[in-house]
């Protein structure tokens, strides 16, 4: 389901690598390229030509892809283009916001914990907050990591408010506010959304309209096995074919004539019994740990 409701209607998602792209024309802004870490790709790059531009940017991909390096590269480009006070960076909890170096993205907007059932409710509350809506007048740019924990109606009412305080035209996203926001709609979904139209924050009216660019990026870090980068791919999607479900069949327990499961690679044996580890017809390897810290 979750396949159909964002792969397919965020065919923008792959615009990046797409020359006659509109959102970031690569070949004419070509003169418009920095040179940035060569640790980044050609992808995560062109990224940041983006944010560097002004561009709002949704960032996504697998797990291993650098997502986090690349939000901590657009994080630094930010706070050159735009004054540091007005550069606020924001994550949907407070353990991703402490890795970040920032703050929840409802503590900055003001509004607590509180549901997002009345937009107006929200705003009244806002405006009431005076350190709060003046964040809200003075952002020049606004970094949202973990969106995907951020449920459609909320982002919604987010640029409600972005629009209202900053006193903007109804047709001036977030009201002229640069979002930086990154995620995977693959990983934790939003907790306990109040609208199931709008589980998830691309579901949201305004979320086509809040990006000029929308990035899947492409190139897996975290393993180095085209096979085993292929399989997780398709797992992370649903779309295992016959020989991929083969070969994570080959990698399950097998049960012995008394009922026990062996793992097939010998691999975590500890919790058997020591009879059965000398009885095993594997090699077995031991491996010693030191851990060191504080109680």
């Amino acid at each position: 389901m979750l396949l159909r409701r964002f792969i397919a209607p965020s065919v923008a998602v792959s615009r990046l690598t797409s020359p006659s792209s509109k959102t970031l024309a690569t070949q004419s802004d070509a003169h418009l390229r920095h040179q940035w870490s060569p640790d980044l790709t050609e992808q995560q790059s062109l990224v940041l030509d983006a944010v560097a531009g002004g561009r709002s940017v949704f960032i996504t991909g697998s797990a291993g892809t650098g997502k986090s390096l690349l939000l901590r590269h657009a994080i630094r480009v930010l706070r050159d283009i735009h004054p540091r006070h007005s550069v606020f960076v924001t994550a949907s909890t407070g353990i991703a916001a402490t890795a970040i170096g920032g703050q929840t993205l409802h503590s900055f907007a003001g509004i607590g914990t509180q549901s997002a059932d009345d937009a107006n409710t929200v705003l009244r509350d806002v405006l009431r907050n005076r350190p709060a809506a003046r964040r809200w007048a003075v952002a020049k740019a606004l970094v949202i990591d973990e969106v995907s924990m951020i449920d459609g109606r909320l982002f919604d009412t987010l640029e409600t408010i972005a629009r209202r305080v900053r006193h903007r035209k109804s047709d001036d996203v977030w009201g002229g506010i640069q979002i930086i926001a990154s995620g995977d709609f693959f990983q934790l979904p939003p907790i306990n959304s109040p609208d199931p139209e709008k589980e998830f924050a691309f579901e949201a009216d305004c979320w086509d309209a809040s990006f000029d660019l929308q990035v899947d990026l492409s190139h897996v870090f975290r393993q180095s096995d085209a096979k085993l980068i292929e399989l997780l791919q398709c797992i992370r999607l649903g779309r295992c074919d016959p020989d991929q479900l083969r070969l994570l069949d080959q990698c399950c327990v097998v049960h012995s004539d008394d009922g026990d499961q062996w793992p097939e690679t010998g691999l975590r044996l500890s919790g058997f019994n020591p009879s059965k580890i000398k009885a095993h017809p594997k090699v077995l390897q031991f491996y010693e740990r030191l851990q060191f810290g504080q109680s």
